[in-house]
């Protein structure tokens, strides 16, 4: 089987919550008419083809995160239990070397300033 299209997480997040009320052919639908309104807005944007988005609802899809997502995601999901074995809190100093790396490269992001 072929792999999974990777889509903007606000796509997905969109898809994840129609598909729970709606069925593919109308999702597909939807989308050539550009009927979504407000909140699912995003899957009338002509970026998005329809034939990306019929791959997508039958191949499954999955985020495709940015640098900052990347890291806030490590940041926030690191927990005691990836470090078991060993003494200490090892999830602060992970945070911190997380931090510590982007710094290096000069790269700030807000909510680095309040998580640690």
């Amino acid at each position: 089987m072929s792999e999974k299209v990777r889509l903007p997480k606000d796509v997905c997040d969109a898809l994840d919550a129609v598909g729970k009320v709606h069925t593919y052919k109308t999702i597909i639908s939807r989308h050539i008419t550009k009927s979504w309104h407000e909140k699912y807005e995003i899957l009338n944007e002509g970026n998005m083809g329809t034939i990306l988005l019929m791959r997508a609802l039958i191949l499954g899809y999955e985020p495709e995160l940015s640098v900052e997502e990347k890291a806030k995601e490590l940041f926030f999901n690191c927990n005691e239990n990836q470090f078991a074995g060993f003494d200490g809190p090892y999830t602060i100093v992970y945070r911190l070397g997380i931090i510590d790396g982007l710094r290096t490269h000069g790269i700030h992001y807000d909510w680095m300033e309040d998580a640690k």
